[in-house]
Formats: C-alpha cells, sequence, structure tokens
C-alpha cells in the first residue's frame, strides 16, 4: 500500500526555503495529523498539540544528512513554521502555528513564538498573554 503526504503549495512560493526544508515541513505537517488524535501529544503549557520527529527520523526519510537536517530544522524555525521545544529528559516537540485539521474546519494553531532555550521562571500563571510573531494576535487565557 502506498503512503502519500500532502504538500501545500504555498511552501513552494516561499523563496527563502530550499526544497529539503518545504519536503521536511510536509512531513512534519502530516505527522500533526496523527497528533491531534492522541492526547497525550498535548502540551498543557502551550495550550496546543506537537509533533515528535527525531533527526535519526528526518535523516531517514529525507535521505540527507544530520547537519542539513539541523539547518533545516533551524531555518524552518527562524521563518516561523515551527517552534522547537527542548524537553528535559525527553524528544523535542515541535509545534506548527500554520496547522489546521482540514477535517475539523479549525483555525491554525496559535503558539507562543518564543525561544525555546530559555526559560522564564518570573511569569504571572494567573494570567499569560500568549503573542506570535507572525500576526501580532493577543490571546488570553
Amino acid at each position: 500500500m502506498n503512503q502519500f503526504i500532502k504538500f501545500d503549495i504555498e511552501l513552494r512560493k516561499d523563496d527563502r526555503l530550499n526544497n529539503d526544508a518545504r519536503l521536511a515541513y510536509a512531513y512534519l505537517y502530516d505527522r500533526m495529523h496523527s497528533s491531534i488524535k492522541r492526547h497525550e501529544f498535548f502540551d498543557s503549557k502551550m495550550n496546543n498539540y506537537y509533533v515528535i520527529y527525531t533527526v535519526e527520523e528526518m535523516i531517514k526519510d529525507l535521505g540527507v544528512s544530520r547537519n542539513t537536517v539541523i539547518n533545516v530544522y533551524k531555518k524552518l524555525a527562524v521563518y516561523g513554521y515551527i517552534i522547537k521545544k527542548k524537553i528535559f529528559n525527553g524528544a523535542t516537540r515541535f509545534f506548527l502555528p500554520h496547522f489546521h485539521d482540514d477535517n475539523s474546519h479549525s483555525k491554525p494553531a496559535k503558539v507562543a513564538n518564543d525561544n525555546s532555550n530559555q526559560t522564564n521562571f518570573k511569569q504571572n500563571t494567573a494570567k499569560t498573554a500568549v503573542t506570535t510573531g507572525i500576526d501580532k494576535t493577543n490571546i488570553q487565557h
């Protein structure tokens, strides 16, 4: 049985991305469809679903080197296609701010676009404003 992934034609129009980055994003986007069906892939702090896609898996799927995959992940993060959250003693989580589930007619996910390597210990947990770097929308929750 053949398996196919969707490729967003809009990715082709973004000249900042090379074909490796476009295909990697398509793989991440495809895996997100599975994640949203499983509650264990929901991050309550980010209030959103995430994907786990190891560097080794992406090396195999793209057929490229480790450095290429690492650079692809960095490029996708810089341009706002993914948000990487490193987890202590766990796999890196990838949030996809542009993801929307075609089956549920949902809107694109909105998550904080901050530096995943820093932790803010002085945050007010009663009310947190989440701002995306994409459209500057503030959401109070």
